[in-house]
């Protein structure tokens, strides 16, 4: 699971929800957005969307080599 905040975020402290989400989640990945606020996927697109690019990359299974022929 994958959780980003901005580092400009109002209604809550980013470092505080990271740790406790993190004591709550397993294998949670959670990162601060330089330069964004609640709607970081408006604010900090491309940082985002990169985000989000690499946690699907690191999380898609390796391929196999083994030929399934028949």
């Amino acid at each position: 699971m994958l959780l980003l905040i901005g580092d400009h975020e109002v209604l809550y402290k980013p470092e505080r929800v990271i740790r406790r989400a993190t004591q709550l989640v397993s294998d949670l990945k959670a990162e601060i957005v330089p330069n964004a606020n609640h709607v970081a996927e408006y604010t900090a697109a491309d940082v985002v969307n990169e985000k989000i690019l690499d946690f699907l990359a690191d999380q898609a299974p390796a391929r196999d080599t083994v030929s399934w022929a028949a």
